[in-house]
């Protein structure tokens, strides 16, 4: 199976999501780790 390319809402920058990964895609890589940042350690 391979990922399908699609738009970050947070930069607008391509990245490839694939659909049997289980977790958090909603986002490029980069966003969901600047988000994360902010998070207490017990969430992250």
């Amino acid at each position: 199976m391979e990922g399908k390319t699609v738009k970050c809402p947070v930069c607008g920058k391509p990245y490839v999501v694939h659909p049997y990964v289980v977790g958090d895609q909603s986002a490029c890589p980069k966003c969901r780790e600047e988000a994360r940042k902010d998070l207490p350690n017990k969430w992250r």
